[in-house]
């Protein structure tokens, strides 16, 4: 489920999937600053997929 700000500029505030799972939009209006996380904190799939494979 969807719920949309009815004044324009529209927007999407919350995404529901269950009465647990769902996601808040907040601060629509404000700047974000967006950083890339730490290099070392990120997890390659494709590698941690293939070692998954190898070690099967």
């Amino acid at each position: 489920m969807l719920t949309i700000r009815v004044a324009e500029p529209h927007y999407v505030l919350r995404i529901e999937e269950s009465e647990v799972d769902h996601f808040e939009f907040s601060d629509i209006d404000e700047e974000a600053t967006i950083q890339a996380p730490d290099p070392d904190l990120v997890l390659d799939l494709d590698k941690s997929a293939r070692r998954a494979c190898r070690a099967a």
